[in-house]
């Protein structure tokens, strides 16, 4: 602690600053990459933090447009020979929702039902085949479909993205103030991470249920192997644009992309034979065409786990020092019976 104002402990990415009339820490975080959350939330204000803010209305826009782009990719794959690119496309805007699901802001009912509707949302673009189906009855059984394997998808890699959240503390949003800081320390499992991991990984497996029986086998085993297919790129690819270290992420994405591309040469054709590169590229495409404009506008990766020094500088002394402090003095004596 230094002789002015203020002392300050600098460790790492956070700064301890020390009032001089204080002993309480004040917390700076100085990296907005991969920093801890503790900047305070506002107290007096009628909305929310993220209402006011125009990344916020961005987002809305931007997941509409998806959808949009969702109704178009399935017409280009009808009309041209570009259903491998079209399903890479479908499957990386799947994935992004996944993303936001297990590590983006706002409650987790609010996170939830915003995914439901916007799966709905791309199961009515993907299904709206009138000139296919022109029975109603048919195209409802159709979009039934559709959006019980789009959902099954989505919460599937939901469930396997959420250890991320609970162990690590990792969020994906646009400013760190949105969350609160958590105490518990990086890795700590408890009770409560098995059951809910165990909960979110049995939902989407009842959802699958919901297709006729006949299918059902078909149809799971087909989801499961895309789904493996799409997460290394997938992954890999969102931390090679809002990860810290951009360049390390980067060729880490692309040595599995190689390896991702090789592998699925020797996998049963479930869904396709060939046109491996185009699928990928698809799910290249969508996963970094979208995260790139959001972190032009601020999209950062971070975690909300406080480090060991921030815990350990928060640990005060409740028993305050005395306010006076008695100093021994020296009375000379008067003589040696006084004394």
């Amino acid at each position: 602690m230094g002789s002015g104002v203020f002392g300050v402990f600098a460790h790492s990415n956070v700064e301890i600053v020390y009032a001089k009339d204080s002993r309480l820490p004040c917390l700076l975080v100085t990296e907005d990459m991969m920093a801890t959350a503790i900047t305070p939330r506002p107290r007096h204000s009628p909305f929310p933090l993220w209402f006011r803010r125009l990344h916020s209305w961005w987002f809305v826009a931007q997941v509409a447009a998806n959808v949009i782009a969702a109704w178009f990719i399935i017409r280009l794959v009808g009309e041209m020979d570009w259903a491998e690119l079209g399903l890479g496309l479908l499957l990386g805007q799947g994935f992004l929702l996944s993303v936001w699901l297990a590590l983006g802001g706002l409650p987790n009912v609010a996170r939830f039902i915003s995914v439901l509707l916007v799966t709905m949302a791309g199961a009515l673009a993907v299904s709206d085949q009138s000139s296919l189906n022109p029975n109603f009855a048919s195209w409802v059984e159709q979009f039934s479909q559709v959006f019980i394997i789009c959902l099954f998808m989505v919460l599937l890699l939901h469930g396997l993205l959420l250890p991320l959240r609970g162990l690590l503390g990792w969020r994906l949003d646009f400013d760190p103030a949105y969350h609160a800081p958590e105490k518990t320390g990086r890795l700590q499992v408890g009770v409560l991470h098995f059951l809910g991991w165990t909960t979110f990984l049995a939902i989407p497996c009842a959802v699958i249920r919901l297709m006729p029986r006949e299918d059902f086998v078909e149809i799971a085993t087909v989801c499961l192997s895309v789904c493996a297919m799409t997460l290394p790129v997938a992954a890999a690819c969102s931390l090679a644009v809002v990860g810290r270290k951009t360049w390390r992420w980067t060729f880490f994405a692309a040595v599995v992309f190689g390896i991702t591309l090789a592998a699925e040469g020797f996998i049963p054709g479930l869904v396709f034979d060939e046109n491996f590169l185009q699928f990928n590229l698809g799910i290249v495409a969508a996963v970094a065409g979208n995260l790139v404009v959001l972190r032009r506008l601020g999209l950062k990766l971070f975690s909300v786990v406080q480090p060991a020094v921030v815990l350990a500088a928060l640990q005060v002394n409740p028993v305050s020092p005395p306010h006076f402090h008695g100093k021994s003095t020296l009375r000379p004596a008067v003589n040696a019976a006084g004394s």
